[in-house]
């Protein structure tokens, strides 16, 4: 609980529409099953909290009250604000819409578009609020706005009418559905507090002492049951490819069916791992030209295909490539559900529960999860565990589609929390993080290619034999490499 009352999720998604959820469950028992005084206050708490009644005198729900969220993560709200952490406000304000809440026990909120934790939206975050209002409503009464009241909020259409809320214009400091809670009021000052980790997860060659909730721990995931966020599903556009520049690095894996792919040809290889069994150059699939690079994901082995492609250090860089997955990929695994895509990297590829300490480098990788959910598995130095933080970037992979992925990371200047990684999938940007340390002083040196299940061991491991496809490779510090 934080100080305030709130049932929250310590550093996960949606603490709001579950403490809500919580609330109807709990209020649903002591109406129907049996009369118990601590499960209805435990109700009310929560309700009563979300819409203002706590440390910060905040409302989680977009326009009620005078305290409220102006910058949720939200495409049609936003307009044309960025996708970051600037103080810009939304164009539209998303009226009624409840947010996802305080992921601490500190009752902070950020008020932050890119902040998917604390400021997400959904269908599913609302259902349980109206659940939750209507059932207080039932116990203990309420108001309707009268049209003329109703028309007089901005945003709201003035022929909308039966608008149900316990806010009324007469009275605009309750902040509760419940009447006796009228006298507190909601202060129009706003505070944030930057909590800038998200939820922590996995990597590979971890020792095996580590523990999740149910089986020991593999070499690479630590929380096999991460959160669900809702998928927002687009089709990706069809783009051309751009030409890159002189100063780009490409590699569209054109040769021979069934050869080996010459990374040499196109990089300084530090070093290379199963390459020559699970890769192959392959005229199965091509996002254009003839071939494309074909791993294999076998169901009978564990496979940790790798390997440190080296480019000019920078400190910044763009990557991005084509993968397709075959139709019947599997990418929940026999027990639990993960694997890793390429991405960039530095140093020594801290990974494998070595944290980053300045000095052994970062990796910014991808990583499938339950049902092809995508996710940015990074590895910097404040991240919130042992292992690399996965940042949801509330969209999936599709078998049997060509996805693009891109990236760009720039490093932090030497002792300063000022380094950023920005992800687009299929030309859509899903991510926008600043604030980030990863190294002291190194700079960008490798285009990480690294893909396995898992994880370590059989409870990842696909349940037949499956495949994906790489094509396109561009890594570059032009954005314009890579159709930016």
């Amino acid at each position: 609980y934080t100080a305030g009352g709130l049932a929250v999720r310590a550093e996960e998604w949606g603490s709001a529409p579950l403490a809500l959820s919580a609330a109807f469950l709990t209020e649903w028992y002591n109406d129907f099953v049996e009369p118990n005084q601590e499960y209805s206050e435990f109700a009310q708490q929560q309700l009563d909290y979300l819409l203002g009644k706590n440390p910060l005198n905040y409302s989680y729900v977009i326009g009620f009250g005078n305290n409220y969220p102006l910058r949720p993560h939200h495409r049609g709200s936003a307009g044309s604000a960025p996708l970051d952490s600037s103080d810009q406000n939304n164009d539209h304000i998303l009226l009624g819409a409840l947010v996802g809440g305080p992921r601490n026990t500190d009752d902070s909120h950020q008020d932050r578009r890119n902040d998917w934790l604390t400021n997400e939206v959904g269908i599913g975050y609302n259902a349980p609020l109206a659940a939750s209002a209507v059932q207080q409503y039932e116990n203990y009464g309420g108001e309707a706005l009268s049209d003329i009241e109703l028309a007089s909020i901005e945003g709201i259409n003035d022929n909308t009418s039966d608008f149900m809320v316990s806010e009324t214009i007469d009275n605009p400091d309750n902040n509760s559905v419940l009447p006796e809670n009228g006298e507190n009021k909601i202060e129009p000052e706003k505070t944030a507090i930057d909590n800038s980790s998200d939820s922590t997860t996995l990597l590979e060659n971890e020792p095996d002492t580590a523990q999740t909730d149910s089986a020991p721990e593999t070499k690479e995931e630590v929380d096999p049951s991460s959160s669900s966020e809702e998928i927002i599903e687009e089709s990706a556009p069809v783009a051309s490819l751009p030409t890159p520049g002189a100063g780009a690095i490409s590699a569209g894996f054109e040769g021979e069916n069934g050869n080996q792919y010459n990374a040499s040809a196109d990089f300084d290889v530090a070093w290379s791992h199963q390459f020559d069994e699970y890769a192959s150059i392959s005229s199965d699939e091509a996002h254009s030209g003839n071939t494309s690079l074909k791993v294999a994901y076998p169901a009978d082995r564990q496979s940790n295909l790798g390997a440190k492609w080296g480019i000019p250090p920078a400190k910044e860089y763009y990557m991005s490539y084509w993968v397709k997955f075959d139709e019947n990929f599997d990418f929940d695994g026999n027990k639990y559900s993960g694997g890793k895509l390429p991405g960039l990297g530095a140093g020594d590829l801290a990974s494998g529960g070595n944290k980053p300490n300045g000095s052994n480098g970062f990796t910014s990788r991808y990583m499938w999860r339950e049902d092809g959910r995508a996710v940015l598995y990074l590895y910097h130095m404040d991240q919130p565990g042992t292992y690399g933080e996965d940042i949801d970037l509330g969209t999936k992979f599709e078998r049997g589609k060509w996805h693009k992925l891109t990236q760009r990371v720039r490093v932090n200047d030497n002792g300063q929390a000022n380094g950023a990684v920005d992800v687009w999938m299929d030309d859509r940007q899903v991510l926008s993080r600043d604030g980030l340390r990863f190294t002291n002083g190194q700079e960008i040196d490798t285009a990480y290619f690294s893909t396995f299940h898992g994880g370590n061991g059989s409870d990842w491991w696909p349940s037949s034999n499956v495949n994906a496809y790489f094509d396109d490779f561009v890594v570059s510090t032009d954005k314009t490499d890579v159709g930016l």
